[in-house]
């Protein structure tokens, strides 16, 4: 479905707090405006110095701030910048857009890296019980995990390769998500959310086609070499 394009700058609101979740991904909290509504799953455009990037509301609907997931690329032109903003500082964005939506059904999140950001806002929205696959290139890029150990039916880090699993809560996978899906998740009839970096979305879908028929699936994909 072809999203229109949010308005520039339709909010402005300070900074309240940053924290760092990994060496390179942290969460900015920003003063949730009045009548600032979103659902779970959307996302923003945020805009400074000239620039605008897109990231996804991690925060739930019924929270007093609006908290942003954010990946730092040192060389990057916007995150960059996001990186180095002191409490107080003011941010400009845009209306909450998207349709990465959570829908009825037997649920199983598949994320890479901060492509998990929408499920985190699926959790604190009160959704429960779902099947999540994390794949990271590190135990300590497995953020959030405490809040999916409480909210998810089945949380695994998918890990290629395994550094650290000996130290880390929840179970751990020596294999890419994709791997997971192909060769440990039971067959059957499923809603499949996808979001990540490209390859692994499409890889994913012709996973899905081959081995859960009839299941449905919803996708929103990112790439890594993107300059953020």
């Amino acid at each position: 479905m072809d999203e229109k394009e949010p308005p520039s700058a339709a909010h402005e609101s300070v900074v309240v707090a940053k924290r760092w979740l990994s060496n390179r991904v942290f969460e900015l909290a920003l003063v949730k405006p009045a009548g600032f509504d979103f659902l779970p799953g959307q996302k923003v455009k945020v805009y400074i110095a000239g620039m605008a990037r897109e990231y996804t509301i991690v925060s739930g609907p019924g929270e007093e701030y609006l908290a942003l997931c954010i990946r730092h690329l040192a060389e990057g032109k916007v995150s960059s910048r996001l990186a180095a903003l002191q409490l107080g500082d003011i941010v400009a964005f845009s209306a909450a857009y998207g349709f990465f939506l959570h829908r009825p059904g037997r649920s199983v999140f598949v994320a890479t890296g901060t492509g998990v950001a929408p499920y985190v806002a699926f959790a604190r929205a009160g959704i429960r019980d779902f099947t999540l696959l994390h794949g990271v290139a590190a135990v300590s890029e497995l953020y959030y995990r405490h809040l999916f150990l409480t909210t998810a039916g089945v949380y695994i880090g998918c890990l290629a390769p395994v550094d650290e699993a000996a130290s880390v809560e929840g179970d751990i996978f020596a294999g890419r998500v994709t791997d997971y899906l192909r060769q440990e998740l039971v067959p059957g009839q499923y809603t499949f959310y996808l979001c990540g970096n490209g390859e692994m979305v499409g890889d994913a879908m012709k996973i899905i086609d081959n081995r859960f028929d009839g299941s449905r699936v919803f996708t929103e994909s990112f790439f890594d070499n993107d300059d953020r």
